[in-house]
């Protein structure tokens, strides 16, 4: 794009010398009394005006496409910040998940100890009602 610029402010510049030489080159007349520009000079005139003109299509295709990719940049760049945050949600809840684990793997350690208790206390009355029978009887 800046080297479009360049030989699009160069032409340009050609164009405005050129177009100074011909004003101030002497002109002849023609049996008709008309104006005759050297063609040599108009034809450069010529030239150099449909480069301005190329350079000028060129230089505005190409700002139309950055436009088109600094959007996509721009949309890339929003979809990543959804990404990262979906993925740092995801994150969180799996701590989360991982605590709850360990949560529960703590409570049924936990039961199973009660419920050991409880069974020896169960064997324990048991005994004690048995020794109890025996001592009544």
């Amino acid at each position: 794009e800046q080297t479009l610029e360049t030989q699009l402010q160069d032409t340009q510049a050609k164009l405005t010398k050129l177009n100074a030489t011909m004003t101030t080159t002497p002109k002849k007349k023609d049996t008709n009394n008309e104006t005759v520009f050297s063609k040599a000079k108009e034809q450069e005139l010529t030239q150099a005006l449909q480069k301005v003109q190329d350079l000028d299509s060129q230089l505005q295709n190409m700002t139309s496409i950055k436009r088109q990719l600094e959007q996509e940049v721009k949309d890339i760049t929003h979809e990543l910040q959804n990404a990262t945050s979906t993925m740092n949600d995801l994150q969180v809840k799996e701590t989360k998940l991982e605590e709850s684990l360990t949560t529960i793997s703590k409570l049924e350690e936990e039961l199973k100890s009660n419920t050991k208790s409880k069974q020896d206390l169960q064997t324990s009355l048991t005994n004690t009602q048995d020794q109890l029978k025996d001592a009544t009887a």
